[in-house]
């Protein structure tokens, strides 16, 4: 449940998946804008920034998923765009309402799988067996391995070396594999876990700055304002 709000700035790091179930909002993608409404399914593609104005108190549901888009070939990658899906069929919403029962996550996978194949079927015009899909090994290990060590310092030297690069090689290379350099795709990762620290489990704000790596918690505190424009503060 989300309280009317306004101009939320946001980053998404996976797909994400909202089902209106109750109340308004206006997001804006680039130049795009859209307005949501009780019924809408809303998909967002990876690395989109978008700005969210909550016009009424509202309820939805969100998800979010990884589908390693954002590792394969860039000719694939910009067939995905931002997606108004209309509902109708409610099994999103019906099965997440009874996740608490056994097995009840199997059933909101198959509703979001049905919702990911209507994305493709209305939103992907064109796609050829030319189209090739470039794996490299190392991005799962190098993504994998920011997670673990998310709180010790994540130097572009010790990640290259990880990767058997150069640093001035890797930094290129890292820029195409993940769509940002790698301060900035670190200190995203940092922010989302200092927000899940701070508002699901209201851990201290000292605590939180040392999990995601910071000395201290003035300069923590000065990063996530710059990221989220409000004080960490404001989620406890």
């Amino acid at each position: 449940v989300h309280p009317k709000e306004k101009k939320v700035r946001l980053l998404t790091n996976d797909f994400d998946v909202w089902q209106i179930v109750r109340g308004r909002q206006h997001v804006s993608v680039g130049e795009s804008f859209y307005l949501l409404k009780p019924g809408d399914i809303f998909m967002i593609p990876p690395m989109s920034t978008f700005e969210l104005d909550i016009l009424e108190d509202s309820y939805y549901i969100y998800c979010h998923f990884d589908m390693m888009f954002r590792h394969v070939d860039s000719n694939f990658t910009d067939m995905f765009t931002c997606a108004v899906l209309s509902c109708e069929n409610p099994e999103l919403a019906a099965a997440y309402s009874e996740r608490d029962k056994p097995c009840m996550m199997l059933n909101i996978k198959s509703a979001l799988y049905k919702i990911i194949y209507q994305y493709f079927i209305e939103n992907i015009n064109v796609w050829t067996p030319s189209v090739k899909i470039h794996y490299d090994k190392n991005v799962r290990m190098l993504a994998e391995y920011i997670d673990r060590h998310i709180s010790e310092p994540l130097t572009n030297r010790l990640l290259a070396d990880l990767c058997g690069y150069s640093e001035k090689y890797f930094i290129s290379w890292f820029r195409k594999q993940f769509g940002a350099t790698p301060y900035a795709y670190i200190k995203r990762k940092r922010m989302e876990i200092a927000h899940m620290l701070l508002s699901k489990y209201k851990y201290p704000v000292s605590l939180v700055a040392k999990q995601v790596g910071y000395s201290d918690p003035y300069t923590f505190s000065k990063a996530f304002r710059s990221f989220y424009g409000s004080s960490p503060s404001v989620l406890l």
